[in-house]
């Protein structure tokens, strides 16, 4: 079975070290991994997707704040348009540096041991046959959100391989969440509904992930913007 490379998109790379630390888990005995080894793994996974999503949300506050610089400067007179949402970093988990080099070492040394086996690899995601995918019930999505012209969002998901994600929106923090649409791929192009002509709206977003027509894992972060009709 052939060595599936090391995976080079965020979302993969994501899924890839999740995927790895649960299957060092379940293998710790057999490989003979101290505790601090597996927790080490589970570490960086977690880094690894909280520092994703939190780049995706930062990307999105900076796009709302230019925005809300150009209303506050130049937009119509007698209105207060609601500030942009700016994201605090909150790590789930002390960071150290190198995960992703320091993932491949791990790789590689785990391909050495006298005992590996194809078992191994594939638990491990090693081989390019393995068709895995991260724990549905620990599986977070991540969203970045562009806003398009006509009240139109344009929206980049993290899958994590499920079979479909759900898009949730909301006024501000006070309002409902209502579903903006169900989408079996990634890159998604919709319109939020009930825009006014020539009235900027400051929109909230979030995202879950379903398996078989059930919803599994946590929302994502909750993305802001601003959207025009």
């Amino acid at each position: 079975m052939p060595i599936r490379q090391f995976p080079t998109n965020e979302g993969e790379i994501s899924a890839f070290l999740e995927n790895f630390a649960s299957g060092l888990r379940e293998l710790q005995t057999q490989l003979g991994l101290s505790n601090e080894d597996v927790e080490a793994a589970e570490r960086d996974s977690e880094v690894y997707r909280y520092l994703t999503a939190y780049s995706f949300q930062l990307e999105t506050s900076r796009r709302a704040f230019y925005a809300y610089k150009r209303d506050i400067l130049s937009g119509k007179p007698g209105r207060t348009p609601a500030p942009p949402i700016m994201p605090q970093i909150e790590l789930p988990a002390t960071p150290v540096t190198g995960i992703i080099p320091r993932t491949r070492s791990k790789n590689l040394l785990i391909k050495k041991l006298q005992g590996f086996t194809s078992s191994i690899g594939a638990t491990l995601g090693m081989f390019t046959g393995t068709a895995w995918r991260p724990d549905p019930d620990d599986v977070v999505p991540t969203i970045k959100v562009t806003p398009e012209a006509d009240g139109y969002v344009r929206i980049r998901a993290s899958k994590h391989r499920m079979d479909a994600i759900r898009i949730d929106y909301a006024e501000g923090f006070d309002q409902p969440w209502q579903m903006l649409g169900m989408y079996t791929h990634a890159s998604i192009f919709d319109q939020v509904p009930n825009a006014v002509p020539g009235r900027p709206r400051q929109i909230l977003l979030r995202a879950r992930l379903y398996c078989r027509n059930q919803p599994v894992g946590e929302f994502s972060q909750t993305s802001a913007v601003v959207v025009s009709a």
